[in-house]
């Protein structure tokens, strides 16, 4: 099958050479223009003192007014929790719709202000409920008014910018001439922007019986290093050990459900535990670098010969940024818990009764003032030392650091350097995030899939420049299989689901693993308890892996929201709410049902039909929600029904590729073929549903 994909990579690999010096110039400009394009988005960018900026702001669910700081607490690491709601005396009120989601950041200002009213409080997101939302604010100080009326904001953030900014000028002195007997990463640049290949040893060293790792995990000779995941299938086994034999760089191409994370994990621990090398491990993304540390978490504690003994990770970024699960090796947490920090801990006793001795001193008394004030300024002074010193001893001792790419220029790991940058999700991070890590390490792995979604960029013109082409990208259309291996086997989808995949973008690459080969709805207990009841319906539908609902001639035509100019598609809607029940009916799970639709406003009109029906667990998203998620059943909105025959960006086949592949034993596809099939890919697509799987005729208005 042809894919328009397929033509704008074959066109990219063509790409003139690019030198540091060019890349850093143009990428320098298209930063800008992304800079520029995310703040039209933000009230920010509004930059008017009128009350328009307000309401536009809050059409848009970029503020809500009308709140009241209902709580606060501490508790989260030194940060107060500020939890806001509708009314003072009730935080039962429902929150208008808003577009507020964890990791935002906001600031909180009285509700009648303009745009240019100076901010209560500034915080970042930490959870959303129907009635309230709650945020992590630096300590709050007794001076502050926290019984008014307030609004909320989102608000644009400067700091990624100015740390890539930061990243593109290091990379540039890193690979000067007079820069490169002392940079420990001129080697990587020299492969990524030179003429230089990246080298692979032929025999490994450095894996040594260190307490008996190597008998607890078996093997010992180069083929047989000794895996702490013994499970581990032959393509991630190769992958592995190309990591471990790269000089330079390394790339391990993981498409969907083929185990990219543990064969990750894999990598991390060898290096770590193995070789005795200090690693960095990043992604773009908090929740990306949360899942990998929870995942090398959980196995260093499989490991027998490690019970007992304390693994050192560290994972750096702000508190409320965090799963909870991964807190307990944040940062803050391990420094609260050191030596200099308790000692710091004292001097802020001491600077607390200072402070009091001082509010009862009288006028005349003025020696005694300036003893005090002499003393609480050497205090301050030993805290912020005592402090660094526990940031310092904590991050020294960490065998692995973890964090998100912009997160490697904060100033706790800012000039650290590391044997080993391993990049998670690296098909996801623009290639300027990406140097932030890299710059740090003498070899680095990338791991991810450029075959799914890119980055997302938000101006239409620095995309079209090349802003979103990433490193892994670049690397890979560079060298291929010079430095690149591809995992072979998945374990999550029936073979049907994943043929398509295979066939489409991996070269008929891929194998479904035994374990879920063949497996289908009817594979499920509640499912197949609900076939011994019998009934012809349920057992054509719980044998079903492939369906294909058709909107065609119904007259089920799109339309586009004034408000975000996404799109909707009533009728459409409808139909997935339809499907979704005949598989509820069968015995599958809402939480087991996902609905993936390209679109913001058919997310919107989703959710709305299903909260109607009782069904608020079916999970509905974008794709970019559900990317790196999976659900036994997923029901596919494409939206798209018009007289032109257009599909907008539905033609993206990576869009379509992590669609489709983020269901396990069915997918169902909902759409007007005939407008959908006028593009190349859709309409292969269209064809392997029809000739796999069921087909259904949507029911006319």
């Amino acid at each position: 099958m042809a894919s328009s994909g397929g033509e704008k990579r074959k066109k990219a690999s063509r790409d003139p050479p690019l030198t540091v010096e060019g890349y850093v110039e143009k990428t320098a400009r298209l930063l800008e223009l992304e800079k520029d394009a995310e703040k039209e988005q933000s009230l920010a960018a509004l930059a008017s003192k009128s009350s328009d900026g307000v309401k536009r702001s809050l059409e848009r669910g970029r503020a809500i007014k009308g709140l009241y700081i209902t709580n606060v607490e501490g508790g989260l690491l030194g940060h107060s929790m500020v939890e806001l709601s509708r009314r003072e005396e009730s935080s039962s009120v429902a929150l208008p719709a808003h577009k507020f989601h964890p990791h935002d950041i906001v600031v909180v200002k009285p509700s009648k202000g303009d745009a240019g009213s100076d901010a209560v409080l500034q915080g970042i997101v930490y959870r959303v409920k129907e009635s309230s939302i709650t945020l992590a604010c630096e300590n709050i100080g007794d001076e502050q008014d926290l019984s008014q009326c307030v609004r909320i904001e989102k608000v644009a953030n400067d700091v990624t910018f100015n740390r890539l900014k930061l990243t593109l000028d290091r990379l540039s002195k890193a690979y000067s001439g007079g820069a490169r007997s002392s940079s420990q990463s001129w080697k990587m640049l020299d492969c990524v922007f030179g003429n230089a290949v990246p080298s692979f040893v032929s025999t490994l060293g450095g894996f040594k019986d260190e307490g008996g790792l190597v008998d607890s995990c078996g093997g010992g000779d180069d083929d047989d290093i000794g895996f702490f995941s013994p499970g581990l299938d032959e393509s991630q086994r190769e992958a592995v050990l190309h990591a471990l034999r790269a000089q330079e760089l390394a790339i391990v191409h993981g498409p969907p459900g083929t185990g990219k994370t543990t064969t990750v994990v894999e990598i991390v621990l060898q290096e770590a535990l193995r070789r005795k090398q200090r690693v960095l491990v990043c992604a773009a993304s908090n929740v990306a670098v949360d899942n990998l540390v929870e995942r090398i978490q959980k196995k260093v504690q499989e490991i027998p010969s490690l019970k007992g003994k304390k693994f050192r990770m560290v994972r750096v970024g702000h508190p409320a940024r965090l799963l909870p699960q991964v807190l307990n090796c944040c940062l803050d947490s391990l420094v609260l818990q050191s030596d200099s920090s308790q000692l710091a801990d004292d001097c802020v006793k001491e600077i607390k009764d200072i402070n009091k001795k001082l509010m009862r001193l009288k006028r005349h008394e003025r020696d005694t003032r300036r003893k005090l004030r002499g003393e609480l300024k050497y205090l301050n002074k030993e805290v912020r030392v005592r402090h660094q010193k526990a940031i310092s001893e904590v991050l020294t001792k960490a065998q692995v650091v973890a964090c998100t790419l912009t997160g490697c220029m904060m100033k706790q790991i800012d000039r650290d350097e590391f044997d080993l940058v391993v990049v998670d999700e690296a098909a996801q991070a623009s290639e300027c995030a990406t140097w932030s890590a890299l710059l740090k390490g003498k070899r680095a792995v990338l791991c991810g899939d450029h075959l799914q979604l890119p980055p997302t960029i938000i101006s239409e013109e620095a995309e079209r420049k090349g802003l979103g082409v990433t490193l892994f990208e670049r690397l890979h259309r560079k060298f291929g299989e010079k430095i690149a291996r591809m995992l072979t086997v998945q374990y999550r989808m029936n073979e049907a689901i994943m043929k398509w995949s295979s066939d489409e973008f991996y070269k008929s690459k891929l194998e479904a693993h035994e374990s879920v080969a063949d497996h289908k709805l009817d594979g499920l207990a509640q499912v197949a308890a609900m076939l011994k009841a019998g009934g012809s319906e349920a057992e054509e539908l719980a044998g079903c892996v492939l369906h294909l609902v058709d909107t065609t001639g119904c007259d089920l035509f799109e339309r586009q929201d004034d408000e975000d100019s996404s799109y909707a598609n009533d009728g459409e809607a409808e139909e997935v709410v339809k499907h979704i029940q005949r598989l509820l009916a069968i015995g599958v799970s809402q939480g087991g049902v996902g609905v993936i639709t390209p679109y913001s406003a058919q997310v919107a009109l989703l959710k709305q039909l299903l909260a109607s029906r009782d069904l608020r667990d079916v999970e509905v998203s974008t794709v970019d929600g559900f990317q790196g998620r999976e659900k036994e059943a997923i029901v596919i909105s494409m939206v798209r029904s018009n007289e032109n025959n257009n599909v907008g960006f539905l033609a993206d086949p990576r869009r379509m590729n992590v669609a489709v592949t983020r269901a396990r034993r069915h997918c169902s596809l909902v759409c007007d073929s005939d407008t959908v099939s006028t593009d190349n890919m859709l309409s292969g697509l269209m064809d392997y549903f029809m000739e796999e799987g069921e087909y259904t005729l949507a029911e006319p208005l």
